[in-house]
């Protein structure tokens, strides 16, 4: 079974994918390449305490949030 990694700030989330550390301690946001941040742990179980809104403007349509995989459309906005 692999590590549960446990994410509980802002700045917790700009560490585990190797960006800023973010200008105001509740809000960041990224602009990424999916390939430019993908996360040494790739694989490993999530967990997030913290709201998300992602732009979701690429060809690959699919999208995993928990055990489920769900399809978007190009530019779909997902609130998690």
């Amino acid at each position: 079974m692999s590590e549960i990694i446990h994410i509980k700030t802002v700045s917790n989330f700009n560490q585990f994918f190797g960006v800023e550390k973010p200008k105001h301690p509740l809000i960041s946001i990224i602009y990424h390449d999916d390939k430019k941040l993908r996360p040494k742990y790739d694989g490993s179980r999530v967990v997030i305490d913290l709201y998300t809104i992602a732009l979701r403007n690429s060809k690959e349509s699919s999208f995993r949030y928990g055990r489920n995989s769900y399809d978007f459309d190009e530019g779909s906005l997902v609130f998690t």
